[in-house]
């Protein structure tokens, strides 16, 4: 007991009734709590909700902490960002089916294996531009709208991409609202996974 209170950094708190502790500290007394029969696995759900940014450091620098211990930790969250940099296996769930599992980092190499070129375009002409990619003949392995609005392509040739695009409003008189070259993350693939599915 005296080790999870040094763990959880709980001292001072042994005297204190759970529903006057902030909302940070009774996370940590919930993590506390369901390890004080040295569990061998330890599930998780949501454990960085409703805290603020330096809280959710803490705990996840808490899970780190418990998983260094040998204990097995099995985290749900929709914190992605989070997920990326704390576990090393993951399984991605799509309307409660399981869509892919493994080390985040190799899902995320294996699936995006080039940059991705996310854009917007005033008129968004994207069915045009890439008949212009495919004319220019610019590399693109993969191609889709996220989120309704930023248009994305998957290319090994980035910046001759993001010219290209340039050269395309140009032509057509539109807006480049918004274009980023960007390293892929787990958030992305979740959200190429998604797009694909629907």
């Amino acid at each position: 007991t005296h080790q999870l209170l040094d763990l959880f950094g709980l001292h001072g708190t042994e005297q204190v009734q759970a529903r006057a502790l902030s909302s940070g500290v009774l996370k940590r007394l919930d993590m506390a709590c369901a390890l004080i029969n040295d569990p061998d696995v330890l599930i998780l759900d949501e454990p960085t909700a409703d805290l603020d940014p330096l809280l959710r450091k803490e705990i996840l620098d808490l899970v780190r902490r418990i998983n260094d211990y040998g204990t097995t930790v099995i985290i749900t969250s929709h914190i992605l960002s989070e997920i990326d940099a704390l576990c090393d296996r993951i399984a991605l769930i799509v309307q409660g089916k399981v869509i892919k599992v493994g080390n985040p980092q190799k899902l995320e190499a294996d699936y995006f294996p080039q940059k991705v070129l996310k854009l917007q375009l005033t008129k968004a002409k994207y069915k045009e531009l890439v008949s212009y990619f495919e004319r220019k003949r610019i590399p693109i392995t993969d191609y889709y709208l996220e989120g309704g609005a930023t248009f994305c392509l998957h290319t090994s040739a980035p910046q001759e991409a993001l010219a290209a695009v340039l050269n395309f409003a140009d032509e057509q008189k539109d807006v480049v609202r918004f274009a980023s070259i960007v390293q892929p993350n787990l958030e992305d693939l979740f959200t190429a996974l998604v797009e694909k599915k629907t």
